[in-house]
């Protein structure tokens, strides 16, 4: 039997045999919270490309962080900073928690500006409370509260800001963390510097950040004292048995904007501005944070069961003198900053990593503040937790599962009736906005209007489409007022009488004879209230058999199905949702089914053989749109390529239904404007105008109808139209002309008229992709040196398309590897993914002599991009094998030896194109 003291010797043992944070299942988390921290603040681009911002700061332990987990490229918090901290802390939505302003440092002061023409409602301006008695103030079970009944031990260092001084709240202790580093009532530090001694003068007891007089002596940054006190409280607890959670929530990089010495000098010396290196200084001192505490969890070798969740608790600062340069410049392309309900103002940087979640993956779903509550609740592993308040927020979980997983019909809700500043421009405070899908809808409670934006065209929102889009506008006008009233928000109201304004359905209402005055004017060109002296749209048209089966199919049946298929135009065009529309308000009975098989890049070589994938297996298609003519001629395939995909593409979709109407679309370019500026026609053209002359099918010239646009001064390229991927006004001249044509073609109709079938004549080429298909990866045979791959995804940080991730992929990055693949058919080629690594290949056909082909592309350095090489398009009709190595010969700009095959491409003919 053992004696007391060598039990005691053996329980000490055994504890210093047991991990960090010994939690028996549960896991570690951090939230990682920044205080005004713009959405493009960081050298990681959050965008489908990187911006000028990006490359003015370092961050490079956010990109680290990337590397580990998912971005959300659509995240949301609110306005200001403690409506965000209190939607994390309750899960609920601003509306519901009624704390829409910032918090004063002062009990019962509210914070609101005096405005004329409104007056604030009676806000929650006491914060955040666990219990009643408190005027003005939300009760609610916080998220520390019940971590810390599930085992957790919690520590807040940073700011806290939940509410006012002489409330509990305003110690962090009291909302259930067991330790408080410097969380007060104050929304900033007096100071970040020690010899401020973080006070912005002696006297200074409101915004003083206290308890770190220990890091003054040392001379330490305000972030970096707050991080090595986070970590050294982390490092005197971790062999409590309990699993931690941390909400690391800096001061920084909120203003007074103290000069970090450690960092300034370097964005001196890059030729910015004292006050925008100042910020750029508390940046980088910020990403040094998050690097020590990730090292601290590497070096206890818990990372791996931790989970981090990085964001900012609103957009970025952009008034001056505060920052540098001209005001609501900062955040661009996203409009406006703080204060905003325009992107600039609400959208933020997030990253999530931990156990389970797909490293160097990025989540297009739209997500809010709100949403972190129950999804940090389900990190935890707590499902039948009980709260006082009703949570609002959704968890997130299933999209870091699953990064292509969308939700288009959640319903995101921003409320802030209140006036943040002194500042009178429109979009800064007294605001509701509501986003579903890509649209978002803004009621601006001062100007009494409704602006809506299509996001995913117009993410600068520079273009209200309310008066294009009145039926939108009243469908999200009524659903934000059904939320608000279900969130019992509270509305401003008018200081002349004291009425509360309209709601935005009652705005709405009052507006609708507006929108439909404005809808009415429908002219070609920009601003003008008539077509009369305008080039009429049907001079670009040619209808050739028209669209009489599409028309009969949608009149007689009253069902239909609509195809887009062609490159990024497509995929993200708004002219596409307007023709949508178009179609569904001219046969107001018919049931339609819209498929967007746009993707960003491809021309139509890649389509010819994505049809079957992409389009056809949707099921019978009655009308289908096609544009390749600019990705064919700027991705460099020659004009026998370009005729053997277009035809591939038409040919192919007529044999699987000859009913098939088809509408082959030019889009504009500027190389396209220069030839057509010389007299001539661009090659692209006048080839696949020969497949639609071939085949019957109408086609509409929109890059000559925009190029005898400018020249008769309707518009210009560089202030209305912008650039190939148009402005939402050079969408809006896209779709007036489609529209048109439309129009025409089925007034050609006969009554009474039956579907005929389109002949199929004489190809143009015999060797053209009209069978174009996928063949899969698990078809080639004697791999060497290749690993089959279920589900890619970059791993290095760098984005790609959203269809081409998650896929099986045949992947090789040294030289050296080797593989055989037997196939069929006139063609054999490969779909690969060409990032920053891509190699060089060699092949050999049926026993021919190797030849090479370069992986990489202009494009490569920054995207992870779909690319369709084609290996041999003239071979004849029967069975073939190739061989393909991977060789240590590479492109001068590569950084590496990569390929990464995601399918084979064949055309197995079998004499189908006579």
């Amino acid at each position: 039997m053992l004696k007391s003291g060598s039990l005691l010797l053996l329980s000490l043992f055994l504890i210093g045999l047991m991990p960090a944070f010994s939690q028996q299942g549960k896991k570690n988390i951090i939230i990682f919270l920044v205080d005004d921290m713009g959405w493009q603040d960081t050298s990681v681009p959050f965008w489908h490309k990187a911006t000028k911002f990006n490359s003015i700061y370092r961050t490079p332990n956010m990109e680290r962080l990337a590397k580990r987990g998912m971005k959300f490229s659509n995240a949301y918090a609110n306005p200001v900073c403690t409506p965000s901290r209190v939607s994390l802390a309750t899960g609920m939505n601003e509306a519901r928690h009624r704390i829409t302003n910032w918090t004063n440092v002062k009990k019962d002061t509210p914070t609101d500006y005096p405005d004329s023409l409104l007056s604030p409602p009676n806000w929650n301006f006491n914060g955040l409370s666990t219990s009643p008695g408190i005027s003005n103030s939300v009760v609610a079970t916080p998220l520390p509260m019940l971590l810390k009944q599930a085992g957790y031990f919690n520590i807040h260092c940073g700011k806290a800001h939940f509410s006012p001084y002489g409330t509990p709240a305003s110690n962090p202790i009291n909302i259930g963390f067991d330790v408080n580093i410097a969380g007060t009532a104050a929304g900033h530090p007096g100071s970040y510097l020690a010899k401020d001694r973080y006070r912005s003068n002696p006297n200074d007891t409101l915004w003083a950040v206290r308890d770190l007089d220990k890091y003054i002596d040392q001379g330490l940054n305000l972030t970096e004292a707050l991080t090595r006190e986070a970590i050294a409280t982390l490092e005197a607890n971790k062999n409590n048995g309990k699993p931690f959670f941390l909400n690391m929530a800096h001061y920084g990089v909120h203003i007074p904007l103290s000069k970090d010495e450690r960092f300034y000098q370097r964005y001196i010396d890059m030729g910015i501005s004292d006050t925008e290196a100042r910020y750029a200084a508390l940046i980088e001192g910020m990403d040094k944070s998050l690097g020590d505490l990730m090292d601290y969890l590497d070096k206890e070798g818990i990372a791996e069961n931790t989970y981090i969740l990085f964001l900012s608790d609103n957009g970025g600062l952009s008034t001056v003198p505060n920052r540098g340069g001209d005001a609501h410049t900062q955040n661009l392309p996203l409009r406006q900053g703080k204060g905003s309900l325009y992107e600039g103002g609400i959208r933020i940087p997030m990253i999530v990593s931990g156990p389970g979640i797909a490293t160097a993956s990025t989540s297009s779903q739209y997500v809010n503040v709100d949403d972190i509550f129950p999804t940090v609740m389900q990190m935890a592993s707590q499902k039948n937790y009980k709260t006082i308040q009703k949570i609002d927020g959704k968890s997130i979980i299933p999209f870091l599962h699953d990064q292509s997983k969308m939700d288009n019909e959640k319903v995101l809700l921003w409320h802030y009736p209140n006036n943040w500043t002194n500042i009178n421009l429109k979009g800064i405070s007294w605001g509701t906005a509501l986003r579903k899908g890509d649209w978002k809808l803004i009621y601006f409670h001062k100007y009494s209007t409704l602006e809506l934006f299509d996001l995913g065209a117009d993410i600068g929102e520079q273009n209200d489409l309310a008066a294009r889009y009145p039926e939108k506008v009243k469908e999200l006008a009524e659903l934000m007022t059904k939320e608000l009233k279900n969130r019992g928000a509270l509305m401003p109201t008018f200081k002349k009488d004291g009425k509360q304004i309209p709601w935005p359905d009652e705005q709405f209402k009052a507006m609708e004879k507006s929108f439909k005055s404005q809808f009415n004017i429908q002219p070609p060109g920009k601003g003008n209230e008539a077509s009369i002296g305008f080039i009429d749209p049907a001079k670009f048209h040619v209808y050739r058999q028209g669209l009489k089966n599409s028309y009969l199919k949608f009149t007689k049946e009253k069902k239909g199905r609509v195809a887009f298929m062609g490159g990024s135009i497509t995929e993200h065009g708004a002219w596409r949702d307007q023709i949508s529309n178009y179609l569904k308000n001219r046969f107001p009975d018919t049931d339609f089914e819209f498929i967007n098989a746009g993707i960003s890049s491809t021309g139509s070589t890649p389509g010819a053989f994505r049809l079957v994938q992409d389009v056809l297996a949707k099921g019978q298609i009655d009308l289908f749109f096609e544009e390749a003519a600019v990705n064919d001629e700027t991705n460099n395939f020659k004009d026998k390529a370009q005729i053997r995909g277009m035809e591939g593409i038409v040919r192919h979709a007529l044999e699987a239904n000859r009913f098939m109407d088809i509408v082959m679309l030019h889009f504009v370019d500027p190389a396209k404007l220069e030839v057509y500026k010389k007299g001539q026609i661009p090659q692209v053209i006048i080839n696949h105008e020969k497949v639609a002359e071939n085949y019957g099918i109408g086609s509409i010239n929109l890059a000559k109808e925009v190029s005898d646009r400018i020249e008769a001064s309707e518009f210009n390229w560089k202030d209305d139209f912008k650039d190939l991927h148009p402005s939402l006004f050079g969408h809006e001249i896209y779709a007036r002309s489609i529209s048109t044509f439309l129009d025409n073609s089925f007034g050609l109709v006969a009554s009474g008229g039956q579907a005929s079938a389109y002949p199929l004549p004489a190809a143009l080429d015999k060797l053209s992709y009209v069978s174009g298909e996928y063949l899969p990866i698990k078809n080639a045979s004697e791999l060497k040196g290749w690993t089959q791959v279920l589900n890619w995804a970059p791993a290095d940080g760098v984005s790609t398309r959203k269809q081409y991730v998650n896929l099986p992929a045949l992947i090789s990055e040294k030289p050296g590897a080797e593989m055989r693949l037997d196939f069929s058919g006139t063609a054999i080629g490969i779909c690969i993914v060409s990032g920053p690594d891509a190699g060089m290949i060699e092949y050999s056909i049926d026993g021919s002599e190797f030849k090479k082909i370069d992986l990489y592309t202009q494009w490569s350095g920054g995207l992870h991009l779909p690319w369709y090489l084609m290996l041999n398009d003239e071979l004849q009709d029967k069975k073939h094998t190739v061989i393909i190595r991977t060789i240590s010969e590479k492109n001068s700009n590569s950084k590496g030896n990569a390929c990464r095959i995601l399918h084979f491409l064949v055309n197995p003919v079998n004499n189908q194109v006579g």
